[in-house]
């Protein structure tokens, strides 16, 4: 409203009418957690979406969200793996055939 305007005019000028960004939720781990666990994903063998989950609780005792979880690892520049059977039927020299 105006009155908070003016309030904030009269204590603090031009800086006082400039927005404060911050706040929300601190992350449940930290960026040295998050970046150990980036390392032990991308080396080895491709991981579940349950495998992640259980490492992360295992060892730091936090729980995400499936959604959250995979925003995290998109934003890493990581996925899911998904393994897909391969289609008994299909010939063996598909990619050259391709």
């Amino acid at each position: 409203t105006s009155s908070r305007w003016a309030r904030a005019w009269n204590n603090g000028g031009v800086q006082g009418l400039r927005p404060r960004f911050g706040g929300g939720r601190p992350p449940k781990l930290t960026p040295a957690q998050w970046d150990e666990i980036c390392v032990l994903l991308k080396d080895g063998q491709p991981w579940t979406p349950r495998e992640i989950h259980a490492l992360i609780e295992d060892r730091y005792g936090v729980t995400y969200h499936p959604t959250h979880l995979a925003r995290k690892l998109r934003a890493s520049g990581m996925h899911y793996a998904k393994p897909r059977p391969m289609d008994p039927r299909s010939p063996e020299n598909a990619d050259e055939i391709l």
